[in-house]
């Protein structure tokens, strides 16, 4: 079993510098573990290895850029087959989704979604989001609601190791 994990790990290591990063040895044989706590993944994972940097940041700018909309729900049946068409079949999909989901532009849910908070916009917010998901498994969305400017509400990312 030993030999097996050796040339599993040796296998990785020659072909993916990523990889090659994750598993390096420390000792012969003994892959490089990082603390199991979301600080040193944000700390040592994220910021210190720059392949993961690199990954991290390409996911989430490119899903920064995803135009996120809020859709109401107007034919159930057609939208559980929209779900079901397969993504080749993209003109077939768009007949389907404009037959069962209407863009609801002017909503509390779309300001929120265009500006979450008075020093973030949409990809900014998103960016964070996303990035603490993929950077520590977690990630916290703190939804805070005014009185004050007519009944608004806003929201900030949470960092996960340092609760809500």
């Amino acid at each position: 079993m030993k030999e097996r994990i050796a040339n599993f790990l040796a296998k990785q290591l020659s072909q993916n510098q990523l990889n090659q990063v994750l598993y390096r040895p420390t000792t012969a044989g003994v892959p490089f573990v990082l603390k199991d706590d979301k600080e040193s993944f944000i700390r040592d994972g994220y910021e210190n290895n720059p392949n993961v940097y690199a990954i991290i940041n390409t996911i989430t700018r490119s899903a920064a850029v995803v135009p996120w909309v809020v859709y109401q729900v107007t034919d159930e049946k057609k939208l559980s087959e929209y779900r079901r068409t397969k993504a080749e079949l993209s003109i077939k999909r768009e007949v389907l989704k404009r037959k069962a989901l209407e863009e609801i532009p002017d909503s509390d849910l779309a300001d929120v979604i265009e500006r979450p908070n008075p020093e973030q916009g949409q990809s900014e917010f998103i960016e964070n989001m996303l990035g603490f998901m993929l950077a520590t498994g977690d990630t916290y969305i703190h939804g805070v609601a005014s009185s004050h400017h007519g009944n608004s509400i806003k929201w900030w990312v949470g960092i996960p190791y340092q609760g809500i």
